[in-house]
Protein backbone atom coordinates (compact mmCIF):
# COMPACT_ATOMS: atom_id res chain seq x y z
CA UNK A 1 0.00 0.00 0.00
CA UNK A 2 1.46 3.48 -0.82
CA UNK A 3 2.19 6.34 1.95
CA UNK A 4 -0.39 8.34 2.07
CA UNK A 5 -0.81 11.80 3.96
CA UNK A 6 -4.10 11.39 6.26
CA UNK A 7 -5.56 14.09 7.64
CA UNK A 8 -3.38 15.37 10.89
CA UNK A 9 -5.15 15.52 14.18
CA UNK A 10 -3.49 17.77 16.60
CA UNK A 11 -4.81 17.85 20.75
CA UNK A 12 -4.10 20.44 22.90
CA UNK A 13 -5.57 19.89 26.07
CA UNK A 14 -6.52 23.32 27.68
CA UNK A 15 -7.23 24.83 31.16
CA UNK A 16 -7.38 28.55 31.08
CA UNK A 17 -4.31 28.38 28.37
CA UNK A 18 -3.43 25.52 26.30
CA UNK A 19 -0.11 23.89 28.22
CA UNK A 20 0.90 20.83 25.49
CA UNK A 21 -0.16 20.03 21.82
CA UNK A 22 -0.41 16.26 21.15
CA UNK A 23 0.61 14.92 17.38
CA UNK A 24 -1.52 11.55 16.42
CA UNK A 25 -0.46 10.63 13.35
CA UNK A 26 0.16 7.90 10.78
CA UNK A 27 2.88 5.34 10.85
CA UNK A 28 2.69 5.82 7.08
CA UNK A 29 3.38 10.11 7.39
CA UNK A 30 6.94 10.38 7.11
CA UNK A 31 8.30 12.69 9.41
CA UNK A 32 5.91 16.17 9.54
CA UNK A 33 5.73 16.70 5.76
CA UNK A 34 2.28 16.80 5.79
CA UNK A 35 2.52 20.55 7.71
CA UNK A 36 3.03 22.05 4.79
CA UNK A 37 1.30 25.71 3.28
CA UNK A 38 -0.55 23.79 1.30
CA UNK A 39 -2.98 22.30 4.27
CA UNK A 40 -6.08 23.78 5.18
CA UNK A 41 -6.96 23.64 8.76
CA UNK A 42 -10.76 22.95 10.85
CA UNK A 43 -11.23 23.10 14.47
CA UNK A 44 -13.17 21.09 16.66
CA UNK A 45 -13.61 20.99 20.53
CA UNK A 46 -15.13 17.80 22.13
CA UNK A 47 -15.44 15.79 24.90
CA UNK A 48 -12.93 12.85 24.19
CA UNK A 49 -13.68 10.84 27.61
CA UNK A 50 -16.92 10.48 28.09
CA UNK A 51 -19.18 11.47 25.10
CA UNK A 52 -18.92 8.58 22.46
CA UNK A 53 -20.94 9.79 19.91
CA UNK A 54 -19.08 13.48 20.12
CA UNK A 55 -16.02 10.79 19.56
CA UNK A 56 -18.25 9.12 16.81
CA UNK A 57 -18.81 12.27 14.98
CA UNK A 58 -15.12 13.18 14.64
CA UNK A 59 -14.87 9.73 13.51
CA UNK A 60 -17.55 10.03 10.43
CA UNK A 61 -15.70 13.78 8.98
CA UNK A 62 -12.24 12.00 9.73
CA UNK A 63 -13.51 9.49 7.35
CA UNK A 64 -14.65 11.98 4.95
CA UNK A 65 -10.65 13.95 4.88
CA UNK A 66 -9.25 11.06 4.48
CA UNK A 67 -11.62 10.26 1.80
CA UNK A 68 -10.03 13.15 -0.15
CA UNK A 69 -6.44 13.43 1.53
CA UNK A 70 -5.23 10.06 0.22
CA UNK A 71 -6.10 10.23 -3.09
CA UNK A 72 -3.86 14.01 -3.18
CA UNK A 73 -6.47 16.24 -1.67
CA UNK A 74 -8.31 19.17 -3.33
CA UNK A 75 -6.70 20.49 -5.54
CA UNK A 76 -3.28 19.77 -4.19
CA UNK A 77 -4.59 20.63 -0.26
CA UNK A 78 -5.16 18.37 2.76
CA UNK A 79 -7.46 18.97 5.13
CA UNK A 80 -6.70 18.95 8.56
CA UNK A 81 -8.44 18.58 12.23
CA UNK A 82 -6.97 20.54 14.67
CA UNK A 83 -8.78 18.61 17.80
CA UNK A 84 -9.10 19.78 21.41
CA UNK A 85 -10.37 17.60 24.64
CA UNK A 86 -12.73 20.35 26.17
CA UNK A 87 -13.85 17.16 28.90
CA UNK A 88 -17.56 18.37 28.35
CA UNK A 89 -16.38 21.04 30.66
CA UNK A 90 -17.99 24.93 29.11
CA UNK A 91 -15.27 27.14 29.89
CA UNK A 92 -12.59 24.23 28.44
CA UNK A 93 -14.66 24.43 25.11
CA UNK A 94 -14.97 28.18 25.03
CA UNK A 95 -11.53 28.07 25.70
CA UNK A 96 -11.07 25.87 22.97
CA UNK A 97 -12.66 27.78 20.43
CA UNK A 98 -10.67 30.76 21.05
CA UNK A 99 -7.43 29.18 20.47
CA UNK A 100 -8.67 27.22 17.45
CA UNK A 101 -9.34 30.44 16.31
CA UNK A 102 -6.99 32.89 17.06
CA UNK A 103 -3.65 30.85 17.69
CA UNK A 104 -4.15 27.63 15.09
CA UNK A 105 -6.16 29.96 12.89
CA UNK A 106 -8.60 27.72 11.50
CA UNK A 107 -10.56 27.85 8.61
CA UNK A 108 -13.85 26.86 10.60
CA UNK A 109 -15.15 25.29 13.49
CA UNK A 110 -17.17 21.95 13.35
CA UNK A 111 -19.35 19.70 15.54
CA UNK A 112 -19.14 21.27 18.57
CA UNK A 113 -21.26 19.51 21.29
CA UNK A 114 -23.56 20.34 24.28
CA UNK A 115 -26.45 23.37 24.54
CA UNK A 116 -24.83 25.33 27.00
CA UNK A 117 -21.13 24.93 25.20
CA UNK A 118 -22.83 25.75 21.85
CA UNK A 119 -24.47 29.07 23.33
CA UNK A 120 -21.38 30.16 24.69
CA UNK A 121 -19.08 29.64 21.37
CA UNK A 122 -21.91 31.21 19.30
CA UNK A 123 -21.64 34.48 21.55
CA UNK A 124 -18.70 35.08 22.19
CA UNK A 125 -16.71 33.54 18.92
CA UNK A 126 -18.34 32.89 16.14
CA UNK A 127 -20.12 35.94 16.42
CA UNK A 128 -17.74 38.36 17.78
CA UNK A 129 -15.06 36.96 15.45
CA UNK A 130 -17.33 36.19 12.77
CA UNK A 131 -16.14 32.27 12.11
CA UNK A 132 -18.14 30.02 10.41
CA UNK A 133 -19.76 27.13 12.76
CA UNK A 134 -20.69 23.96 10.90
CA UNK A 135 -23.08 21.37 12.02
CA UNK A 136 -23.41 22.34 15.88
CA UNK A 137 -25.04 19.75 17.67
CA UNK A 138 -27.35 20.66 20.06
CA UNK A 139 -31.27 20.38 21.09
CA UNK A 140 -31.41 24.45 21.82
CA UNK A 141 -33.94 25.95 19.60
CA UNK A 142 -32.64 29.41 20.88
CA UNK A 143 -30.43 28.83 17.51
CA UNK A 144 -32.97 27.78 15.03
CA UNK A 145 -35.36 31.21 16.35
CA UNK A 146 -33.23 33.64 14.21
CA UNK A 147 -31.23 33.25 11.11
CA UNK A 148 -27.27 33.10 11.67
CA UNK A 149 -25.30 33.53 8.56
CA UNK A 150 -22.41 31.54 10.22
CA UNK A 151 -23.95 28.77 11.45
CA UNK A 152 -24.90 25.65 9.14
CA UNK A 153 -27.08 22.99 10.54
CA UNK A 154 -26.61 20.02 9.06
CA UNK A 155 -29.79 17.92 10.92
CA UNK A 156 -32.85 18.84 11.93
CA UNK A 157 -34.87 20.05 15.40
CA UNK A 158 -35.90 18.27 18.25
CA UNK A 159 -39.39 20.01 17.99
CA UNK A 160 -39.46 17.33 15.09
CA UNK A 161 -38.72 14.48 17.56
CA UNK A 162 -41.17 15.38 20.10
CA UNK A 163 -43.70 15.80 17.32
CA UNK A 164 -43.75 12.11 15.92
CA UNK A 165 -43.29 11.20 19.83
CA UNK A 166 -46.53 12.70 20.39
CA UNK A 167 -48.12 11.64 17.18
CA UNK A 168 -47.16 7.90 17.38
CA UNK A 169 -48.60 8.01 21.31
CA UNK A 170 -51.81 9.66 20.24
CA UNK A 171 -52.05 6.73 17.28
CA UNK A 172 -51.86 3.85 20.16
CA UNK A 173 -54.15 5.95 22.14
CA UNK A 174 -51.66 6.56 25.21
CA UNK A 175 -52.92 8.92 27.54
CA UNK A 176 -50.72 9.05 30.79
CA UNK A 177 -46.91 9.35 30.57
CA UNK A 178 -44.04 9.88 32.30
CA UNK A 179 -40.52 11.66 31.74
CA UNK A 180 -37.31 11.26 32.41
CA UNK A 181 -34.83 14.01 31.85
CA UNK A 182 -30.65 14.94 32.38
CA UNK A 183 -30.92 18.20 34.89
CA UNK A 184 -28.77 20.06 32.61
CA UNK A 185 -28.77 22.68 30.27
CA UNK A 186 -29.56 20.04 27.46
CA UNK A 187 -32.00 18.59 29.35
CA UNK A 188 -33.75 21.34 30.43
CA UNK A 189 -34.33 22.44 26.81
CA UNK A 190 -35.18 19.64 25.60
CA UNK A 191 -37.79 19.56 28.89
CA UNK A 192 -38.98 23.40 27.62
CA UNK A 193 -39.09 22.44 23.93
CA UNK A 194 -41.46 19.58 24.92
CA UNK A 195 -43.50 21.81 27.51
CA UNK A 196 -44.02 24.46 24.62
CA UNK A 197 -45.31 22.26 22.30
CA UNK A 198 -47.63 20.79 24.34
CA UNK A 199 -48.60 24.08 25.71
CA UNK A 200 -49.17 25.10 21.86
CA UNK A 201 -51.91 22.17 21.43
CA UNK A 202 -55.80 22.95 21.85
CA UNK A 203 -57.35 19.70 23.70
CA UNK A 204 -54.07 17.96 23.54
CA UNK A 205 -55.23 14.31 24.92
CA UNK A 206 -52.28 13.31 26.63
CA UNK A 207 -51.40 13.62 30.10
CA UNK A 208 -48.18 14.54 31.75
CA UNK A 209 -48.00 12.67 35.21
CA UNK A 210 -44.68 12.74 36.57
CA UNK A 211 -41.34 13.99 35.71
CA UNK A 212 -37.97 12.74 36.94
CA UNK A 213 -34.47 14.62 36.65
CA UNK A 214 -31.01 13.61 37.21
CA UNK A 215 -28.08 15.50 37.43
CA UNK A 216 -25.22 15.25 35.15
CA UNK A 217 -21.97 12.77 35.24
CA UNK A 218 -24.52 11.08 37.43
CA UNK A 219 -23.79 7.55 39.00
CA UNK A 220 -26.49 5.36 38.51
CA UNK A 221 -29.25 5.80 41.44
CA UNK A 222 -32.80 4.29 41.78
CA UNK A 223 -33.75 7.94 42.88
CA UNK A 224 -34.95 8.31 39.59
CA UNK A 225 -37.69 5.86 39.58
CA UNK A 226 -38.86 6.77 43.10
CA UNK A 227 -39.84 9.89 41.48
CA UNK A 228 -41.78 7.89 38.88
CA UNK A 229 -43.47 5.71 40.46
CA UNK A 230 -42.33 5.74 43.96
CA UNK A 231 -40.51 2.54 44.62
CA UNK A 232 -37.42 2.72 46.08
CA UNK A 233 -35.24 -0.23 44.29
CA UNK A 234 -36.50 -1.92 41.07
CA UNK A 235 -35.07 -5.16 42.02
CA UNK A 236 -36.39 -5.81 45.58
CA UNK A 237 -39.86 -4.09 44.92
CA UNK A 238 -43.24 -6.14 45.76
CA UNK A 239 -44.61 -6.02 42.36
CA UNK A 240 -47.91 -8.03 43.84
CA UNK A 241 -48.65 -5.31 45.97
CA UNK A 242 -51.81 -3.59 44.61
CA UNK A 243 -50.95 0.18 45.25
CA UNK A 244 -47.87 -0.68 43.30
CA UNK A 245 -49.01 -2.28 40.33
CA UNK A 246 -51.62 1.17 40.30
CA UNK A 247 -48.98 3.26 40.05
CA UNK A 248 -46.93 1.79 37.08
CA UNK A 249 -49.42 0.70 35.06
CA UNK A 250 -51.10 3.85 35.44
CA UNK A 251 -47.67 5.53 33.15
CA UNK A 252 -48.19 3.91 29.84
CA UNK A 253 -45.34 5.33 28.14
CA UNK A 254 -41.97 7.22 29.12
CA UNK A 255 -40.07 9.92 27.36
CA UNK A 256 -36.55 9.51 28.65
CA UNK A 257 -33.78 12.34 27.34
CA UNK A 258 -30.68 11.15 28.59
CA UNK A 259 -27.16 11.15 27.05
CA UNK A 260 -25.62 7.85 25.45
CA UNK A 261 -23.85 6.90 29.05
CA UNK A 262 -26.99 6.06 30.90
CA UNK A 263 -29.22 5.07 28.33
CA UNK A 264 -28.59 1.12 29.37
CA UNK A 265 -29.19 1.19 32.91
CA UNK A 266 -32.60 3.46 32.55
CA UNK A 267 -33.88 1.51 29.71
CA UNK A 268 -33.41 -1.71 31.52
CA UNK A 269 -34.37 -0.83 34.45
CA UNK A 270 -37.46 0.39 33.14
CA UNK A 271 -38.41 -2.84 31.50
CA UNK A 272 -37.93 -4.25 34.62
CA UNK A 273 -40.66 -2.42 36.23
CA UNK A 274 -43.25 -2.64 33.76
CA UNK A 275 -42.45 -4.53 30.25
CA UNK A 276 -45.42 -3.08 28.78
CA UNK A 277 -44.25 0.39 28.72
CA UNK A 278 -43.69 2.38 25.78
CA UNK A 279 -40.42 3.84 26.21
CA UNK A 280 -39.06 7.03 23.38
CA UNK A 281 -35.61 8.52 23.44
CA UNK A 282 -34.11 11.10 20.83
CA UNK A 283 -30.92 11.67 18.68
CA UNK A 284 -28.73 12.39 21.44
CA UNK A 285 -29.18 8.66 23.39
CA UNK A 286 -27.21 7.02 20.16
CA UNK A 287 -27.12 4.23 18.20
CA UNK A 288 -24.82 1.91 19.86
CA UNK A 289 -26.22 -1.50 20.20
CA UNK A 290 -24.85 -1.46 23.97
CA UNK A 291 -27.78 0.58 24.83
CA UNK A 292 -30.07 -2.20 24.66
CA UNK A 293 -27.97 -4.63 26.43
CA UNK A 294 -30.17 -5.20 29.58
CA UNK A 295 -33.15 -5.57 27.92
CA UNK A 296 -34.55 -9.09 27.82
CA UNK A 297 -37.24 -8.72 25.13
CA UNK A 298 -35.79 -7.25 22.08
CA UNK A 299 -39.63 -7.00 20.58
CA UNK A 300 -40.76 -4.76 23.42
CA UNK A 301 -41.87 -1.32 22.60
CA UNK A 302 -38.99 0.60 22.82
CA UNK A 303 -38.38 3.60 20.39
CA UNK A 304 -35.69 5.77 19.17
CA UNK A 305 -35.97 8.75 17.10
CA UNK A 306 -33.46 10.25 14.54
CA UNK A 307 -32.42 13.50 13.08
CA UNK A 308 -29.59 11.94 11.09
CA UNK A 309 -30.25 10.04 7.54
CA UNK A 310 -29.22 6.34 7.02
CA UNK A 311 -26.81 6.81 4.12
CA UNK A 312 -27.59 3.18 4.08
CA UNK A 313 -30.10 4.05 1.72
CA UNK A 314 -27.78 5.87 -0.87
CA UNK A 315 -25.80 2.89 -2.58
CA UNK A 316 -22.83 4.78 -3.66
CA UNK A 317 -22.52 7.44 -0.58
CA UNK A 318 -22.55 3.91 1.44
CA UNK A 319 -19.89 2.67 -0.75
CA UNK A 320 -17.52 5.22 0.03
CA UNK A 321 -18.14 5.06 3.52
CA UNK A 322 -17.53 1.52 3.71
CA UNK A 323 -14.39 1.49 2.00
CA UNK A 324 -12.99 4.78 4.01
CA UNK A 325 -13.90 2.48 7.44
CA UNK A 326 -11.90 -0.16 6.08
CA UNK A 327 -9.05 1.92 5.11
CA UNK A 328 -9.34 3.46 8.73
CA UNK A 329 -8.96 0.10 10.40
CA UNK A 330 -6.09 -0.97 8.30
CA UNK A 331 -4.18 2.22 9.28
CA UNK A 332 -2.03 1.89 12.13
CA UNK A 333 -1.74 5.36 14.19
CA UNK A 334 0.80 6.50 17.11
CA UNK A 335 0.59 8.83 19.59
CA UNK A 336 3.80 10.59 19.75
CA UNK A 337 3.03 13.19 22.95
CA UNK A 338 -0.27 12.98 25.68
CA UNK A 339 -2.11 10.42 27.48
CA UNK A 340 -2.78 7.45 24.96
CA UNK A 341 -5.63 6.19 27.60
CA UNK A 342 -7.51 9.55 26.83
CA UNK A 343 -6.96 9.54 23.45
CA UNK A 344 -7.67 5.90 22.57
CA UNK A 345 -10.89 6.27 21.45
CA UNK A 346 -10.58 8.36 18.55
CA UNK A 347 -8.13 6.19 16.57
CA UNK A 348 -9.24 2.43 17.76
CA UNK A 349 -11.04 0.53 15.06
CA UNK A 350 -14.40 0.82 14.09
CA UNK A 351 -16.44 -2.20 14.89
CA UNK A 352 -19.96 -0.57 14.51
CA UNK A 353 -21.00 2.08 12.87
CA UNK A 354 -23.60 4.39 14.47
CA UNK A 355 -25.80 7.52 13.16
CA UNK A 356 -23.52 10.60 14.49
CA UNK A 357 -20.70 8.59 12.36
CA UNK A 358 -23.15 9.22 9.47
CA UNK A 359 -23.66 12.79 10.02
CA UNK A 360 -19.92 13.39 11.04
CA UNK A 361 -19.48 11.94 7.13
CA UNK A 362 -21.82 14.30 5.14
CA UNK A 363 -21.34 16.79 7.07
CA UNK A 364 -17.56 16.85 6.18
CA UNK A 365 -18.27 15.61 2.38
CA UNK A 366 -20.19 18.97 2.39
CA UNK A 367 -17.79 20.72 3.35
CA UNK A 368 -15.53 18.99 0.69
CA UNK A 369 -17.76 19.69 -2.07
CA UNK A 370 -17.57 23.45 -0.73
CA UNK A 371 -13.69 23.65 -0.71
CA UNK A 372 -13.46 21.91 -4.53
CA UNK A 373 -15.98 25.07 -5.63
CA UNK A 374 -13.00 27.51 -5.10
CA UNK A 375 -10.54 27.65 -8.23
CA UNK A 376 -7.60 28.37 -6.24
CA UNK A 377 -7.63 27.65 -2.30
CA UNK A 378 -5.14 29.59 -1.47
CA UNK A 379 -6.04 32.89 -0.23
CA UNK A 380 -9.65 31.43 0.77
CA UNK A 381 -10.99 33.71 3.74
CA UNK A 382 -13.66 32.90 6.48
CA UNK A 383 -16.59 35.22 4.76
CA UNK A 384 -15.11 33.30 1.32
CA UNK A 385 -16.08 30.21 2.50
CA UNK A 386 -19.49 30.64 4.61
CA UNK A 387 -20.91 32.51 1.35
CA UNK A 388 -20.41 29.35 -1.08
CA UNK A 389 -22.39 27.55 0.89
CA UNK A 390 -25.46 29.93 -0.23
CA UNK A 391 -23.89 30.52 -3.46
CA UNK A 392 -24.27 27.15 -4.45
CA UNK A 393 -27.33 26.70 -2.43
CA UNK A 394 -27.85 22.96 -3.05
CA UNK A 395 -25.89 19.85 -2.62
CA UNK A 396 -26.07 16.43 -3.99
CA UNK A 397 -23.82 13.94 -1.71
CA UNK A 398 -23.50 10.76 -3.91
CA UNK A 399 -27.32 10.90 -4.07
CA UNK A 400 -28.09 12.64 -0.81
CA UNK A 401 -29.49 16.02 -0.67
CA UNK A 402 -28.28 18.84 1.20
CA UNK A 403 -29.68 22.19 1.20
CA UNK A 404 -31.38 25.02 -0.50
CA UNK A 405 -29.17 27.11 1.88
CA UNK A 406 -31.13 30.79 1.09
CA UNK A 407 -28.98 33.64 2.36
CA UNK A 408 -31.31 35.80 5.50
CA UNK A 409 -33.92 32.47 5.35
CA UNK A 410 -32.76 29.23 5.88
CA UNK A 411 -29.40 27.54 7.19
CA UNK A 412 -30.88 23.71 7.95
CA UNK A 413 -29.04 21.40 5.35
CA UNK A 414 -31.47 18.85 6.29
CA UNK A 415 -34.93 18.78 7.63
CA UNK A 416 -35.10 14.96 8.60
CA UNK A 417 -36.70 12.71 10.86
CA UNK A 418 -37.41 9.18 11.37
CA UNK A 419 -39.15 6.99 14.47
CA UNK A 420 -37.70 3.50 14.96
CA UNK A 421 -38.33 0.97 16.60
CA UNK A 422 -35.86 -1.29 18.50
CA UNK A 423 -35.92 -5.33 17.17
CA UNK A 424 -32.99 -7.65 17.51
CA UNK A 425 -31.01 -5.19 18.12
CA UNK A 426 -31.36 -3.24 15.17
CA UNK A 427 -33.15 0.26 14.93
CA UNK A 428 -36.30 -0.08 12.13
CA UNK A 429 -37.79 2.45 10.71
CA UNK A 430 -41.17 2.53 11.28
CA UNK A 431 -42.06 6.15 10.02
CA UNK A 432 -39.82 8.74 8.80
CA UNK A 433 -40.84 12.61 7.16
CA UNK A 434 -38.35 14.46 4.84
CA UNK A 435 -39.06 18.26 5.79
CA UNK A 436 -36.90 19.15 3.04
CA UNK A 437 -38.04 20.62 0.05
CA UNK A 438 -36.84 21.64 -3.32
CA UNK A 439 -34.92 24.91 -3.94
CA UNK A 440 -38.01 26.06 -5.96
CA UNK A 441 -40.42 25.15 -3.58
CA UNK A 442 -38.04 27.32 -1.01
CA UNK A 443 -37.52 30.38 -2.98
CA UNK A 444 -41.68 30.35 -3.44
CA UNK A 445 -41.96 30.14 0.14
CA UNK A 446 -39.88 33.05 0.79
CA UNK A 447 -41.75 34.86 -1.89
CA UNK A 448 -44.94 33.97 -0.30
CA UNK A 449 -43.16 35.36 2.96
CA UNK A 450 -42.18 38.51 1.65
CA UNK A 451 -45.56 39.17 0.32
CA UNK A 452 -47.24 38.36 3.48
CA UNK A 453 -45.11 40.82 5.37
CA UNK A 454 -45.57 43.43 2.93
CA UNK A 455 -49.33 42.83 3.21
CA UNK A 456 -49.16 43.14 7.14
CA UNK A 457 -47.28 46.18 6.64
CA UNK A 458 -49.49 48.09 4.25
CA UNK A 459 -52.33 47.21 6.51
CA UNK A 460 -50.75 48.57 9.63
CA UNK A 461 -50.00 51.81 8.04
CA UNK A 462 -53.42 51.67 7.14
CA UNK A 463 -54.40 51.75 10.49
CA UNK A 464 -52.11 54.34 11.56
CA UNK A 465 -53.96 56.26 9.15
CA UNK A 466 -57.20 55.47 10.55
CA UNK A 467 -56.04 56.52 13.55
CA UNK A 468 -55.06 59.70 12.93
CA UNK A 469 -58.46 60.13 11.33
CA UNK A 470 -59.72 59.87 14.47
CA UNK A 471 -57.87 61.37 16.52
CA UNK A 472 -58.50 65.08 14.33
CA UNK A 473 -62.10 64.18 13.81
CA UNK A 474 -62.38 64.07 17.57
CA UNK A 475 -60.59 67.26 18.23
CA UNK A 476 -62.29 68.98 15.97
CA UNK A 477 -65.80 67.69 17.48
CA UNK A 478 -64.03 69.19 20.87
Amino acid sequence: MKNYILIILIVAYITIMFNEQILIRSKKILGDTSFTDKNIYLGQTIDLQNNQISIDYFRGIFLAFQSVNRKGGIKGYKINIVLLNDKYNVQTALNNAKVLVDYYNVLALFGTFGTEINRNIVEEVVLTKDVPLIGPNSNDAVFRENFVKNIIFTMGSIRDEINLIFNHMISKKIKNIGIIYQDTLIGNTAMNTLIQYVLSKKNFPINIKSISGYPKNMEFTYTIFEKLYGIQDPYLTNYNDPNTQKKIKELEAIILFAVDKQIPVILGTLKKINPNVYIYYNTYGGTDQDNYKFIENQESNIYQTNLIEDISKYPLLNEIFNNEKIFFNQTSFEITKGNKTELSKVYEKIDQSTSMMYLGFYTGLLIIEVLKSFDDLKDISRNDFIDRFYKIEKFNIYGLEIGPFVLNKNNVGIDYVSLNKIVDNKLVVIKEKDYHISLASKRKLVEQEDLITKQENLITKQENLITKQENLITKQEK
